[in-house]
C-alpha cells in the first residue's frame, strides 16, 4: 500500500501545497482454526526530500513494525 502525503490547502508563502513525505507498507494475516487470527504489519515513512518543505514539517523518517493476535467468538 502506498501513501502520498500533503497538506491540502496551499502555503501562503509558496503558493503551493507542502510535501510532507510519503509511506510505504505491507500486511500480513492469517487465520488459524476457527477463531484465532494472528497478523502482522510494516510501515515506512519518508519525509519530504524538498528542503523547505522538511524545515516546515516535524514529520521525520520512520519504520515500524506490529503484531497482532485476535480471538474472535
Amino acid at each position: 500500500q502506498y501513501h502520498d502525503y500533503d497538506t491540502a490547502r496551499a502555503n501562503i508563502a509558496q503558493k503551493s501545497n507542502l510535501d510532507l513525505g510519503d509511506e510505504y507498507s505491507m500486511q500480513v494475516i492469517k487465520t488459524f482454526a476457527p477463531h484465532w487470527t494472528l497478523g502482522s504489519k510494516y510501515s515506512v515513512f519518508n519525509q519530504s526530500s524538498d528542503g523547505k518543505d522538511v524545515l516546515r514539517s516535524s514529520k521525520l523518517d520512520t519504520a515500524k513494525f506490529w503484531v497482532w493476535a485476535e480471538y474472535n467468538f
